[in-house]
Formats: structure tokens, C-alpha cells, sequence
């Protein structure tokens, strides 16, 4: 892409009414850049929102992660809010590969099932870590006993491999074996691909969750505060950026309405 400056200048001011939505835009994208660039969160496919590093709890193989969701406002009579959010969100412990592999027991692939919610025709939300960025996929189907060394060619970006494994080599930064199994997952705008399956998580859905956790997801507003607070504090004092507009230090609460 080719940006050239057009030498017009256009300025916003929240007082004209037509601008404001612009405004809350831009101030939404600036923030998002910020918490990228300060790498103390990972995010799937959005830059809106955020998860911690490290999950805060887990029960039964499945893990608690906390999630930051960001957004703007427009305020009436005040100017521009910034939001975050908090939320949880449950992951696997284990990896698809582990659901698919035979134990003592058997494979887990009714675990898997119950997890991804599959049997309400569901097509199970996964998150795919190649060591570089993770991406949320969808579960297609498994490999029926292909590995990464017998996948076939593999094409990516005008670029060919002749296997999964070549490619995770050259491109990936995480250990693969050879005989490691392959599930198949589609990709928003990508199709359907061939992906190591012990690259692959399952997103687990609240419902899905263990007894122990059905609860975490619920933080009361003390609780809520404090991570906000803390959020904002690794932001720093300019957390849209040095040069930018310092937003204020007040915490302000739709009004609740009188009417019965």
C-alpha cells in the first residue's frame, strides 16, 4: 500500500456533532495500538480484545484466562469515554492432539466432542499457536492419520513446502516432530488448512466449563475495579501515546433511569 499526503487538513472538534463519532474512532484505534505495543497481552483476531499471560485458575484440564475487551464512548456533555471490559475466557490445558491420540484408554475424542460442543452441530472454536501469534480456527475434521512429514505440499504465501513439517520448520517458532498428527481447521478469509493438531486449544464455552469455574467468569465489582485499575496502570500516563490527549482520572456510570 501506497499512503500519499493530499496536503488537506481537517480538524475534528467534539462540539460538531458529525465529528464525534470519528473522533471516538481514532482514539479507539490509538489505544489499541498502544496495548499491542506494550506485549503484556495476547490477542486472537481482534485488536479490541485482550488476554492476559498467564491464566488465573484452572479446574479439570480446562484453564481461566482473564479478558480485557476495549472500546470508546461517546458522553454526552463530557466528551469521549474509554472503555475496558472484563471478561473470562476457558481453554484447554491439553491440546487437540491430545483428544485424538490413543492411551491406556482409548483416544478422548467424546471429551472432544463434549467440549467443542459438536454434538449440537457445532463446529468447535480452537486457538492455533504457531510460537509467533495465535489465531482462533474452527475444527473441520482430523487428519485420519496423516502427520506433519506426510501431509503433502504444503503452500503459503507464493511459497511451496513439501510437507506441513518443512513449512512449521522454516516459518514456525515451535518444536514439531515428524509423526505428529494434523487436524484439519478453517481460518476467517483462508479456508480450510492443515495444522499441527498439538499446535491447536480448544475454546471452551462457559456452558462447558467445570462446576468450579461456572463461577470465576462472575466478578463482582470490587474485583472489577481493581483489574481495570491495574489494566490502566500498565498503560502508564500517556496511554495513548506521548504527544496525545491525557485522558482524565474520572470513573463515570450510565445514570440509572426513574421510570417504572
Amino acid at each position: 500500500m501506497v499512503i500519499r499526503d493530499t496536503g488537506r487538513l481537517r480538524e475534528l472538534k467534539f462540539s460538531n456533532p458529525s465529528d464525534r463519532m470519528l473522533l471516538a474512532n481514532l482514539m479507539e484505534r490509538q489505544l489499541e495500538l498502544q496495548v499491542n505495543r506494550l506485549n503484556c497481552w495476547w490477542s486472537l483476531d481482534s485488536l479490541r480484545i485482550w488476554y492476559e499471560r498467564e491464566s488465573f485458575d484452572a479446574a479439570n484440564g480446562i484453564a481461566a484466562w482473564r479478558r480485557y475487551e476495549l472500546a470508546t464512548v461517546i458522553i454526552e456533555g463530557e466528551g469521549i469515554g474509554l472503555v475496558v471490559d472484563v471478561g473470562t475466557a476457558f481453554i484447554t490445558q491439553a491440546s487437540v492432539a491430545d483428544y485424538l491420540v490413543n492411551g491406556a484408554n482409548g483416544t478422548r475424542k467424546h471429551e472432544f466432542l463434549r467440549l467443542t460442543s459438536r454434538r449440537q452441530e457445532q463446529k468447535g472454536t480452537l486457538i492455533y499457536d504457531n510460537g509467533r501469534d495465535k489465531h482462533k480456527c474452527y475444527f473441520e475434521e482430523w487428519g485420519n492419520g496423516m502427520t506433519c512429514s506426510t501431509s503433502g505440499s504444503i503452500d503459503v504465501r507464493g511459497r511451496k513446502y513439501g510437507s506441513l513439517y518443512d513449512y512449521a520448520v522454516a516459518e514456525c517458532r515451535r518444536d514439531l516432530s515428524k509423526d505428529a498428527p494434523i487436524a484439519r481447521v478453517s481460518f476467517g478469509g483462508l479456508g480450510t488448512q492443515r495444522v499441527p493438531a498439538e499446535w491447536l486449544q480448544i475454546r471452551v464455552m462457559n456452558d462447558s466449563a467445570p462446576g468450579r469455574l461456572k463461577q470465576v467468569d462472575k466478578v463482582c465489582p470490587a474485583d472489577r475495579s481493581r483489574l481495570i485499575e491495574a489494566f490502566w496502570r500498565k498503560l502508564g500516563s500517556h496511554p495513548l501515546g506521548e504527544g496525545l490527549p491525557v485522558p482524565g482520572t474520572r470513573v463515570l456510570a450510565p445514570q440509572q433511569s426513574t421510570n417504572s
